[in-house]
């Protein structure tokens, strides 16, 4: 596959799983049942953007790790705060604990954030 092609798929997936987390998080803090309905009817869509997510990040990191773009510091830091928010988003989430989950959604938008200020 064309690396650039990966790349927008990546993105896009990224779109769409901080979009979706976005709107659970707000059903947690404002309708708590709604989020129940919400999360029984998606939790394969929830399995299958994460599993994407990190299949083509992986992916394009070991595709790239030679170019002379690569940002060895800025990658591991975007990583590491993806890896924190998962575990707290799936526990937010289950336990709907809004701190948690609250915490998750700055933690996805801080990698976001900083994904976007530097070239993959």
């Amino acid at each position: 596959m064309d690396p650039h092609t990966l790349i927008k798929a990546h993105e896009g997936i990224i779109y769409l799983f901080l979009g979706f987390f976005i709107f659970k998080t707000t059903l947690l803090f404002m309708n708590v049942e709604m989020l129940r309905k919400v999360r029984d009817k998606t939790k394969v869509v929830d399995m299958i953007l994460g599993t994407l997510i990190l299949a083509s990040g992986i992916y394009l990191i070991v595709q790239r790790s030679g170019d002379s773009m690569y940002h060895p510091h800025w990658l591991e830091a975007k990583i590491l705060l993806f890896l924190a928010a998962i575990p707290l988003g799936i526990v937010g989430m289950k336990k709907e604990n809004k701190f948690l989950a609250g915490l998750s959604l700055l933690l996805l938008l801080a990698a976001y954030l900083l994904a976007t200020q530097k070239p993959f």
